[in-house]
């Protein structure tokens, strides 16, 4: 009953985050549940958490969505999804990880020295392939798509309602290909679905504990939060090597 009650904070916290700022649940959720459970059950569990919370975003903001913003992404992360599949049997992890840490936090250092951007809408072709097509590699290598496409939001200066709706949007997608890959392996069992009934109410208090949280986040504390997630996630994928 106490590794329950663990599996149920952590994505209570995770969902909380997520609801919060867009993104970041994976980071959160995946590594403890991966202790908790063992990476058979944590890796389905933690896409299932995520899609559900996705989804229950989207109909709570759904006034937010636009889904010009994401459909432009889809296409390129479909190609890489499968780029990053096989990324992973030739590169070894400890070399990709913290070049991508390193990457996320010379642009949050870019960010905080320079922190005007002029918006772009839309945002060039090249631009929004590169972040789709990464955010797939990620995807297929270590179900990770949030970095690229929360930088590609940041510099199309999306606003704090849209960044946060047009992530999930496109994790959707991410998520669903996930399930898709866990089904086929066979990780969909009756045991995993009888964690997930505990977990539904981490997913749904932690949800609303971030929408009541929402409205007390100004806008510009709002990007200085996204920023220091970044930060974080930046930091771990380095540190994840030792």
């Amino acid at each position: 009953m106490n590794e329950i009650i663990l599996v149920i904070l952590t994505v209570f916290f995770g969902t909380f985050t997520a609801a919060t700022l867009g993104f970041g649940k994976g980071l959160i959720v995946m590594p403890i549940l991966t202790i908790l459970l063992g990476i058979d059950m944590a890796a389905p569990l933690t896409a299932l958490a995520m899609l559900t919370s996705q989804i229950l975003v989207i109909l709570w903001f759904r006034s937010s969505i636009s889904f010009k913003d994401v459909m432009p992404l889809i296409i390129p992360a479909a190609l890489g999804i499968p780029a990053g599949l096989l990324i992973i049997t030739v590169v070894n992890e400890a070399i990709l990880r913290p070049i991508l840490g390193l990457l996320i936090l010379f642009y949050v250092a870019y960010r905080v020295f320079q922190p005007e951007l002029t918006p772009m809408d839309p945002a060039p072709r090249p631009l929004t392939w590169g972040a789709g097509f990464i955010s797939g590699l990620l995807t297929g290598a270590y179900n990770s798509p949030g970095p690229p496409v929360v930088i590609y939001g940041d510099v199309c200066c999306w606003e704090k309602e849209r960044f946060r709706v047009n992530l999930q949007s496109f994790f959707i997608f991410c998520s669903t290909l996930t399930l898709v890959g866990h089904f086929v392996q066979g990780r969909l069992t009756a045991d995993l679905w009888g964690m997930y009934g505990w977990v539904f109410a981490g997913i749904l208090s932690g949800l609303a504990a971030g929408i009541a949280l929402d409205r007390f986040i100004p806008a510009q504390l709002f990007k200085r939060l996204v920023q220091l997630l970044l930060t974080v996630i930046g930091l771990s994928m380095i540190w994840s090597v030792f």
